[in-house]
């Protein structure tokens, strides 16, 4: 006799895998910025896995805010603007691919098959904010502005809680 099978709302595995994934830029451009950017990054990453394979929401939320804390601390201490614009938008697009996976788990189930639907949200989700990075870098380098680099960072968190009101 066979033992009939329940509903798996797990998040979708590869959406999870391509947030991680992107957490990974995420931190690696941090790391590039400063030591303790690394660590930030690191912590961020190992705050998103069990919140990702959970499906757990404030815990990928949580993760998220602590890669952005990241993005602030590297700005203060004077990196460079490339890896905080792309760390941030790393962050930003690990949390919205991360978001999606537990959604599409949610609704559809992990045995359906998701994986159009998650590539093509990633990829529309990693575009947008590739593009938004590469108008931030190419605005940056465009300007003869003496401005510290803290100002980025805190240009960057805000267009992160802008994205995070949005989404609420």
């Amino acid at each position: 006799m066979t033992e009939p099978t329940g509903f798996d709302g797990s998040p979708a595995r590869l959406g999870v895998a391509l947030s991680l994934s992107l957490a990974g830029v995420a931190t690696l451009a941090l790391a590039a910025g400063s030591p303790t950017g690394a660590i930030v990054g690191v912590l961020g990453t190992a705050l998103l896995a069990p919140g990702l394979l959970r499906g757990q929401r404030r815990l990928v939320d949580l993760a998220a805010a602590a890669l952005v804390v990241g993005v602030a601390v590297v700005g203060i201490e004077g990196a460079p603007p490339v890896p905080l614009v792309v760390a941030a938008a790393a962050s930003v697009a690990a949390w919205d691919v991360g978001e999606n996976a537990i959604s599409v788990g949610e609704q559809l189930g992990r045995a359906a098959d998701t994986r159009r639907a998650e590539l093509v949200h990633a990829g529309g989700t990693v575009a947008l904010a590739g593009g938004v990075a590469v108008v931030g870098v190419v605005g940056f380098r465009l300007t003869t502005s003496t401005q510290p680099v803290t100002t980025v960072a805190v240009l960057v968190i805000a267009v992160l809680a802008l994205t995070a009101a949005l989404r609420l």
